[in-house]
């Protein structure tokens, strides 16, 4: 489900509870004019764990590092990721990228990757994995802080219309 979707259906509920009145899904779905069975989705599920499984699995630069861990193709004996030529033959980074990220350009997740700090170079021009965990980086953080200025935003929609409507009926 769309975060903004979340976001809009968690601020339903807000608006609509009452101390004595149970919040029904009936009644969040008239409000927002989403189908129950996605609202049923969301009040039934970790909201918060199933937007961070949701990014690690559509962010393939994530996905990358997550396999070049965990593939004994790319790790060593001790079962730490090995360093990888960029291409070329055998296991390397290209294929790593091919085999986990399907179409997209292996350039594409190296420069990313490179970005945010969590691969390098050495003298011998391997690829060589700094960090295990790619979601500690200014990225991840900045795309946090947005999801909570929108947050707010959808909050403070919802109030303002949430008193128009009942002001109006």
């Amino acid at each position: 489900m769309g975060i903004l979707r979340s976001v809009y259906i968690t601020e339903s509920e807000k608006v609509l509870s009452h101390p004595n009145k149970k919040t029904t899904v009936s009644s969040i779905s008239v409000i927002t004019g989403l189908p129950r069975s996605e609202i049923s989705k969301h009040i039934h599920k970790d909201e918060i764990q199933d937007q961070a499984n949701s990014i690690t699995k559509h962010n393939k630069a994530a996905c990358i590092i997550k396999f070049w861990s965990e593939d004994p193709l790319y790790t060593d004996i001790k079962g730490e990721p090995k360093p990888l030529s960029l291409n070329g033959y055998g296991e390397n980074f290209s294929t790593l990228v091919k085999k986990y990220a399907g179409t997209v350009p292996y350039q594409s997740i190296f420069d990313e990757l490179l970005r945010t700090k969590c691969i390098e170079l050495n003298a011998q021009h391997e690829v060589i994995l700094l960090r295990s965990n790619y979601n500690k980086n200014d990225y991840s953080q900045n795309f946090n802080e947005t999801l909570y200025e929108m947050k707010d935003e959808t909050k403070k929609m919802m109030e303002h219309y949430s008193h128009k409507l009942l002001t109006e009926s």
